[in-house]
């Protein structure tokens, strides 16, 4: 099984991977990977787009305020089984998923992974949700935030609609089976806009990783939630 192994540091809480010397913001939700040139990851060369949704290299610097060399998409992660390891800051890419755990069904709504999942735990109202690491955090409409516990407010960044600031809520979801905790923020309402033409609720953010190691497969519409530290899945296959 080929294996491909890349390092990844958070930058306000969005994930920057490092391939062939340059630097990419990760972004499960987007379709389309964005950048100036040719990009080759796990024996896979494409060429991004110049734009996608408005969203350019040179958008993606002034925002994130770093050399970033553009935005790794769908299109580039589909063929892969492809693992998030957040204690590690690893990013593994084979053939194979990587990760023993909970499998679950995803669909797979104009080229990005959604979820189904219950807020306010397990029993709770379902919701659809891109899962999209580009988000540094989960983000639902505000009247699903009403009754939760307040923890603030923050500024964020999502290419799609840029800067932002949001109020913080503590927000149950069950994924899982399980309950667990998320900090969740308040749709952009251009956001909500383009989410509601697919029926869907909101974004689950790079935050999941704050629960699990994950191991999705596009292509296979299945994501697997397993341990966070490739070291300890390692350990658990040996």
């Amino acid at each position: 099984m080929d294996v491909a192994e890349y390092s990844y540091r958070l930058l306000e809480g969005h994930p920057i991977v490092a391939v062939g010397g340059k630097q990419y913001l990760l972004a499960t939700g987007a379709a389309r990977s964005v950048g100036n040139s040719p990009v080759l990851m796990g024996r896979r060369d494409i060429d991004p787009r110049p734009s996608h949704h408005g969203v350019t290299v040179a958008n993606l610097r002034q925002r994130l305020g770093s050399e970033v060399s553009g935005m790794l998409g769908a299109d580039l992660l589909a063929p892969f089984a492809v693992s998030l390891f957040p204690e590690d800051r690893l990013l593994r890419i084979s053939s194979a998923c990587e990760i023993q755990g909970d499998t679950l069904p995803i669909e797979v709504i104009r080229g990005a992974p959604v979820l189904t999942v219950q807020a306010g735990g397990v029993g709770g109202r379902q919701l659809r949700l891109v899962l999209d690491t580009s988000s540094a955090m989960t983000l639902v409409p505000e009247r699903l935030l009403r009754h939760c516990e307040t923890l603030g407010s923050r500024k964020g960044y999502h290419p799609l609609v840029g800067n932002y600031r949001t109020a913080r809520y503590l927000l149950d979801l069950a994924i899982d089976g399980s309950s667990r905790k998320f900090q969740a923020g308040v749709l952009p309402d251009r956001m909500e806009t383009q989410l509601q033409a697919d029926r869907l609720d909101g974004i689950l953010g790079i935050d999941l990783l704050e629960h699990f190691g994950i191991c999705l497969r596009l292509t296979r519409r299945m994501i697997t939630l397993g341990p966070r530290s490739f070291g300890i899945q390692a350990a658990a296959g040996a």
